[in-house]
């Protein structure tokens, strides 16, 4: 089948806003009433004695408690820098699109034509509008179609600690698509799509919703939440891990489903259906068939957390 090439709709210009951030001011406080010579020397009193104490013990509260403060300041008067680029082309029927963020939002939605759309929206925040135009320019945002479906890149530059700096992607793929995603560090949320899964966030949270697995798929989260609404294709068999944060998952009361799920260090809990949840040590398992003769599996992993399952 004959693909068009990717048509950035804005890539040579991007578009850019800069915002400022402002503190809000300060109200003034009336000034404090004189204190009579007996609160002044309970006073004295007590700053001798506690002060050894704050010194030893508190030196290092006060140090970063100051340094928070001040780090607040700094960060609520930064200037936001923006850019914005889009792209847009054609795909194969059942495309296999492939998605890599480095940081940021990362939402996914089905359409109703054979094409994939993508906004790219690249912020940086620093203390001057150049510190931040800089910033961007250590970010890029790419989107090419491929043999099989389209290859999307948001990649944002290392060696600047301490930098602000995000990609959010808003993508529109058919409904009946395959998904890799990988994503460093953010939110994912997917929305009525219809394929097999690949999916791993290392740290996040990772929403479907109006889902349809199809064939070996899988999610992965390190740190953050899972949650799942939606539905297994026969012969579908999904795997759900994460290492730290819970797995909320929700089935048709009638799926014809085998669910597997244990937790190292946490709890498993089942609902509407009716489940034996076995206790070892401080983690719990269960493995049952939703209803007779299951025609896919859910096997969910979770080290510290919890699990859950409900009824659509």
């Amino acid at each position: 089948m004959a693909m068009s090439a990717p048509t950035p709709t804005n890539t040579p210009h991007e578009r850019a806003t800069e915002t400022p951030f402002r503190s809000p001011p300060v109200e003034q406080q009336p000034p404090p009433r004189k204190a009579n010579n007996t609160a002044l020397i309970v006073t004295i009193v007590a700053i001798v004695v506690l002060t050894p104490v704050l010194v030893c013990g508190g030196a290092a509260l006060l140090a970063g408690g100051f340094g928070a403060l001040l780090s607040s300041r700094i960060a609520t008067n930064r200037i936001e820098q923006t850019a914005t680029s889009q792209f847009q082309f054609a795909v194969p029927v059942h495309p296999s699109i492939t998605i890599f963020d480095t940081a940021g939002q990362v939402t996914i939605a089905s359409g109703d034509v054979q094409q994939v759309t993508v906004e790219a929206t690249k912020r940086a925040h620093a203390a001057s509008s150049q510190a931040a135009q800089d910033l961007l320019n250590t970010m890029s945002a790419t989107a090419e179609s491929t043999a099989n479906g389209a290859s999307i890149n948001a990649t944002i530059q290392p060696n600047h600690p301490g930098s602000q700096r995000t990609i959010d992607l808003r993508i529109t793929v058919p409904r009946t698509s395959d998904l890799r995603v990988t994503l460093t560090a953010g939110t994912l949320s997917v929305t009525s799509v219809t394929g097999v899964l690949d999916v791993t966030n290392t740290a996040g949270t990772v929403t479907m919703q109006d889902m349809t697995v199809q064939g070996a798929s899988s999610v992965k989260v390190t740190t953050g939440t899972l949650s799942f609404d939606g539905a297994l294709a026969s012969e579908a068999a999904m795997t759900a891990a994460v290492t730290t944060g819970n797995v909320n998952i929700r089935l048709p009361q009638t799926s014809a489903t085998h669910f597997d799920a244990s937790t190292r260090v946490g709890s498993v809990s089942v609902s509407p259906w009716t489940a034996t949840i076995h206790q070892s040590g401080i983690g719990q398992s269960t493995a049952f068939d939703l209803n007779p003769q299951p025609t896919s599996t859910v096997t969910v992993r979770v080290d510290v957390g919890t699990i859950s399952l409900s009824a659509r």
